[in-house]
């Protein structure tokens, strides 16, 4: 079995872990882990104008009364980088550009990429963690998703062992 990158939404959960496995590297029952982390949403969607075809992209650039409601079935969905305002401008936030580097440089020499987030009943960690994979292109990699409902290092580590394969990163 190849190594599995366990991908968690904060610093603190990957510290948790790490403690509950052995280190942000090793293995544990068997199985070769890395730990990474994300901090929060590093994704945003993109200006509404830049999902539509080109036809459409002046009505979407419009909030005016006459081009609402907008057909949600004319957007594509697409997520770009975290932006931040700096100096009065919306630039991409270069520390979110960084770490989905690193992200990136990890998880995609792994044979299998978990998302591993609490049950959270809103299900925003799962979130985090699946558009990541789907942004960086890693959901050709073997998937898992790892649930728990605390962070103690017992919970850490069944969550680590009934981790379960999914098939889409909907799951």
């Amino acid at each position: 079995m190849g190594k599995v990158g366990i991908l968690t939404e904060k610093p603190s959960a990957a510290r948790n872990f790490a403690a509950a496995l052995g280190g942000m590297s090793g293995t544990f029952d068997g199985t070769e882990y890395v730990i990474v982390n994300a901090r929060g949403h590093l994704l945003e969607l993109k200006d509404p104008s830049a999902m539509v075809p080109s036809s459409l992209a002046e009505k979407y650039r419009s909030w005016e009364l006459e081009h609402l409601p907008w057909n949600a079935s004319d957007f594509r969905w697409e997520r770009e980088v975290r932006r931040k305002l700096t100096s009065g401008k919306l630039v991409t936030d270069s520390d979110a550009k960084s770490l989905l580097q690193d992200l990136n440089k990890v998880l995609s020499g792994c044979e299998t990429v978990c998302n591993a987030a609490d049950l959270d009943p809103t299900g925003e960690g799962s979130l985090l963690g699946w558009e990541i994979v789907e942004y960086l292109g890693l959901e050709n990699k073997k998937l898992e998703r790892m649930e728990f409902l605390d962070e103690t290092p017992a919970s850490l580590q069944k969550a680590f062992r009934t981790r379960r394969a999914v098939t889409a990163i909907q799951a």
